[in-house]
């Protein structure tokens, strides 16, 4: 708000965590009257676990259409509850709308934790693995859409339900979906104790958006992102701009 038509112009990275068909709304309106960046701006959605808000399959659409006003090399979304039926919905949305030169940058789509190996109706998980499978051969194959693209991180989507280290057959089938001519990658293996990389942490487990080394930038970083992804507690600045105890801002949400 402080900077209405400049700030996207000299952003990084677009970090959004819990978010609501409000503030969706109320994010394309303000990006809307912004000069764009003429680099990619990497953009990531998560779910929020401290105030319970999770990314559902009814935002889809909308989260996606926020992708034009940063055209990301990086789209990531961890955490929530699309399942097969949500990601065949991002997938159809990806390829139907490859044309307006949104992915035109992106080299890495990772899905993960949004357990796509369960279905909604798991009658329909037969239509749904050959739909999703024709979409991520349509994206890879793709070089006009999708001229970058690397690799497609799919990994800890419930695949071994019932515990157990082995995959599914389906992880087997997203894993072979793109032919190798294409040169991407596509991974969808589970290793849920692998850590993710964090926004604000040490330089080496940490992305590359601020100069963490630089005292000044890294205290930005952890104000404006006070905590990280699937921690239980705020890690950095009290008094962030993200809701808690110390805040003023402090909202809390009311118990169901």
């Amino acid at each position: 708000d402080a900077y209405p038509t400049k700030a996207l112009a000299h952003t990084r990275v677009l970090a959004l965590s819990g978010m609501t068909s409000l503030s969706l709304e109320l994010w394309h309106e303000s990006l809307s009257k912004q000069v764009k960046n003429e680099a990619p701006i990497d953009t990531y959605f998560y779910s929020d676990v401290l105030l319970s808000r999770g990314l559902d399959v009814a935002l889809i659409p909308r989260l996606m259409e926020l992708l034009q006003y940063t055209y990301p090399s990086r789209l990531v979304f961890v955490y929530g509850t699309f399942k097969r039926e949500g990601f065949r919905t991002m997938l159809d949305w990806m390829v139907k709308n490859a044309t307006l030169g949104y992915f035109k940058n992106l080299k890495y789509f990772q899905v993960s934790e949004h357990n796509i190996q369960s279905c909604v109706d798991p009658t329909n998980a037969g239509e749904l693995q050959t739909a999703i499978l024709a979409d991520l051969k349509a994206i890879c194959e793709d070089k006009v859409g999708f001229p970058l693209l690397e690799d497609i991180n799919l990994d800890n989507n419930g695949y071994n339900e019932g515990g157990g280290s082995g995959i599914s057959e389906f992880a087997r089938h997203l894993m072979g979906a793109c032919p190798g001519s294409t040169g991407v990658k596509v991974s969808a293996w589970t290793n849920l104790g692998r850590p993710y990389t964090k926004m604000c942490g040490s330089v080496d487990n940490s992305y590359l958006y601020y100069d963490l080394e630089d005292e000044r930038e890294s205290a930005q970083c952890r104000f404006t992102w006070n905590w990280e992804l699937k921690s239980p507690n705020v890690e950095y600045a009290t008094n962030g701009p993200f809701p808690n105890s110390d805040n003023l801002a402090y909202c809390p949400t009311a118990s169901p």
